[in-house]
């Protein structure tokens, strides 16, 4: 009994030192690991199963559009969806970290981000649309994201939380997508409000969020706001759409 105690001690320090040997290594790279994704709320979904359980009926695609906190950051890819590509909402220039997870192999795939002076905040705020230098981090952000789900590989969008920054862009795709496809926006609309609020850290004050956002875009809806700030070819949602499409 006490030689097992001992292996299992000895085991234990093997899996800390390497574990710790990694993320150290990692580190050295600009690559930040939580601990915290080994019990944390990672606030992981899949938001197309999410809207389409919200909607009642397959809509969207599984598998293609995934969300998440930070705290998947070092862990396997298999937790979050296996991304190919990760679009990083929550880059703070003060503490420029990479965001990443683990492939099957071992690989890395890291997060992306287009705002390098200024931490994105309020995305739903229309008033910050104005500003030149949000303006162009954000449309990059939603132009990459078109162009990856277009092809038909899998993204995962993250912030701190998953829930507002996340929700919002999640918001603008989904939006932007089903709109494309001539979806029943007020149907859609109710979708996107009733995923935004499954993130366990949501507070009653921000209900309704992401539907006073949409009804708030006019009468040519997210296209339209769309081509007005970002100027992205309504080809290239459409592909996105139809590559979404359940």
């Amino acid at each position: 009994m006490r030689l097992l105690r001992v292996f299992g001690g000895i085991m234990l320090l093997t899996v800390v030192f390497l574990w710790g040997t990694r993320t150290w290594t990692d580190g050295q790279s600009g690559l930040i690991t939580f601990w915290e994704g080994l019990w944390g709320d990672v606030n992981f979904r899949d938001a197309g199963l999410s809207l389409n359980q919200c909607l009642g009926y397959d809509s969207f695609h599984p598998g293609i559009v995934g969300r998440a906190s930070r705290y998947f950051s070092g862990w396997s890819c298999a937790e979050v969806g296996k991304p190919d590509r990760i679009v990083t909402l929550n880059f703070r220039p003060k503490d420029a970290f990479a965001y990443y997870c683990r492939d099957d192999f071992g690989g890395k795939v890291v997060g992306v981000h287009y705002n390098e002076s200024f931490e994105f905040s309020d995305i739903e705020a229309v008033d910050q649309w104005q500003r030149p230098e949000f303006r162009a981090a954000i449309c990059q952000t939603l132009d990459k994201i078109f162009d990856e789900v277009g092809a038909g590989r899998r993204v995962l969008i993250h912030c701190d939380a998953g829930r507002d920054r996340t929700g919002t862009v999640v918001t603008i795709v989904a939006a932007a997508a089903a709109q494309a496809r001539g979806l029943d926006m007020d149907a859609v609309t109710s979708a996107i409000e009733c995923d935004y609020r499954k993130s366990r850290s949501l507070v009653p004050e921000k209900y309704g969020r992401m539907s006073l956002f949409l009804r708030s875009l006019g009468p040519d809806g997210m296209l339209g706001f769309l081509e007005r700030q970002c100027s992205i070819p309504r080809a290239k949602i459409s592909r996105a759409a139809a590559a979404w499409a359940a």
